[in-house]
């Protein structure tokens, strides 16, 4: 587990959070890579799994990265370590719950009424009716902290705008969207997040 690795590492005096920080280095030289070929997609994510390789000047190599990852669990240490992570990343996500009741009957008034000359309801009217009234979060919205879990938000932040001096100004395409959106260009948790698994797999 990582939890050992790094109590391991610190035994050894070596400085768990600078080599932390040297990997998070890596995962945000690897997500400004493929920026721009990454679709924005407010209404899905993804999960990256990460394979690292530590050599022994505690230089980190990015060997590759998974999208998707498998989350089968076949050792005990993976439902420790899978079943974590699936609990943090709904909590985080905290997708909004949708009436299928009322979802079939929409269906069924939009077969019943086609070719006719009724107009539809309105998009907001049938979202409120499926969500019962709820709102859900806005991409770029903050996160309440304990919906984050072991999840930790490395962009936006100090040390993203660090190696990428010219999209934390803004600019061209990002300048552009960042415009439109109100808002600096950010790639959203957990699209651009690191999760630390030492405390649940300790």
């Amino acid at each position: 587990a990582l939890s050992s690795l790094r109590a391991r590492l610190a035994s050894a005096g070596i400085d768990v959070g600078v080599l932390w920080s040297r990997i998070i280095d890596v995962v945000l030289r690897s997500l400004h890579a493929v920026h721009d070929a990454i679709p924005a997609q407010p209404n899905a994510f993804e999960l990256y799994g990460y394979d690292v390789l530590v050599d022994d000047s505690l230089k980190p190599w990015l060997i590759e990265v998974n999208s998707s990852p498998s989350l089968a669990r076949d050792h005990p240490l993976d439902v420790t370590i899978k079943n974590a992570l699936l609990e943090d990343t709904l909590s985080l996500i905290a997708p909004p719950h949708v009436d299928r009741a009322v979802w079939r009957e929409m269906l069924r008034w939009r077969v019943a009424e086609r070719g006719t000359s009724r107009t539809p309801p309105s998009f907001a009217s049938e979202l409120c009716a499926l969500l019962h009234g709820a709102t859900p979060r806005a991409p770029g919205a903050p996160v309440p902290k304990a919906s984050v879990g072991l999840y930790e938000r490395i962009a936006p932040s100090p040390q993203w705008d660090r190696l990428n001096p010219g999209r934390a100004r803004g600019g061209g395409r990002e300048a552009a969207a960042s415009a439109v959106a109100g808002r600096q260009p950010r790639f959203d948790v957990p699209a651009a997040a690191t999760r630390r698994l030492a405390a649940r797999s300790s």
